[in-house]
């Protein structure tokens, strides 16, 4: 399941566009192939244009000069019905919404195109009842100075090159209002911006999926695990702060936290807990996962509360 049913919905989404561009195209060449007038000098103009072939096989000067003298005669009168009708040539071509892979999804080198990776993230958050996140601009936090954060955005920016081969889990902690959400959504939306898959959600709006997942049908339970252990970068803001729903949120965090880890997918938390709290709170288990010693890093941003700052 997981990412599959996403990726089903984009190819009826793009074969939907597809239909709906070759549609409006049709409708307007229907128009024209429906005045006798036009079929007749564009019948006329194909056989003009074959009769100019053979003569360049042939070559025969004058019937050359003859043809392309009828060819631009029967244009000029195409062009003239078009123009009675208010139809310019544009209106006969599909109109696509994404110039670059002409609504297929997938570029000329074979590759995902930007779009479609919008499209299946938007079904993605869709269905998780998240909305879209709006990316703060990384380099311009990287300019702060206060907490060291322009230092440590700096080094973040190996993480970002490196992705998805970068360490994994990583941690970001510190007090309240010190940077760590900042921090994350920034460095989400530079991994996005190369074309990954990246699902940004607080600890609130995991609880409500674990909530959804709870009471499902059966068959849907699954979507809504898979598609947090599915996806490229998932990042985990303010974990601890959401209220737990008996087992079920700490089965569904170790979940989804152990399915990523054992199949090296990357994930991100940010955190006002130490490990202490977090071990107390989560389990020794979840805590091992969370503070991987092996793959794993910590950063830990202390100093003032920014959002204090005039």
């Amino acid at each position: 399941m997981g990412y599959e049913k996403f990726y089903s919905a984009a190819e009826a989404h793009y074969s939907k566009l597809r239909r709906e561009n070759s549609a409006k195209a049709d409708y307007y060449l229907g128009i024209l192939h429906s005045d006798e007038k036009y079929l007749s000098a564009y019948n006329a103009y194909n056989a003009a244009r074959f009769d100019l072939f053979k003569a360049k096989r042939d070559g025969s000067t004058a019937k050359i000069a003859e043809l392309n003298e009828k060819i631009e005669a029967l244009k000029s009168e195409m062009r003239r019905i078009k123009a009675e009708k208010k139809i310019d040539d544009g209106m006969l071509l599909p109109h696509y919404s994404c110039a670059y892979c002409k609504d297929t999804g997938v570029t000329s080198d074979g590759k995902f195109c930007s779009c479609y990776k919008k499209f299946v993230q938007g079904e993605v958050l869709r269905t998780l009842g998240l909305t879209e996140r709006v990316y703060p601009d990384y380099d311009d936090l990287a300019k702060e100075s206060e907490n060291r954060l322009d230092a440590i955005y700096e080094k973040m920016r190996n993480y970002i090159e490196k992705f998805p081969n970068s360490k994994s889990p990583l941690v970001i902690s510190g007090e309240v209002g010190v940077g760590k959400s900042m921090l994350a959504l920034s460095t989400a939306g530079k991994i996005a911006e190369k074309g990954y898959n990246v699902i940004f959600l607080t600890a609130y709006e995991l609880h409500a999926v674990f909530l959804k997942y709870a009471s499902a049908p059966f068959g849907e339970k699954d979507v809504y695990v898979e598609t947090l252990t599915d996806c490229d970068l998932l990042v985990i803001d303010d974990l601890g702060c959401e209220p737990l729903l008996g087992n079920v949120s700490l089965q569904c965090l170790y979940g989804v936290i152990n399915e990523r880890s054992a199949n090296s997918k990357p994930f991100i938390i940010t955190t006002n807990l130490t490990g202490d709290m977090i071990a107390e709170r989560y389990g020794e288990v979840l805590f091992s996962r969370i503070f991987n010693k092996r793959s794993g890093v910590e950063i830990r941003i202390s100093g003032k509360d920014l959002r204090l700052k005039k």
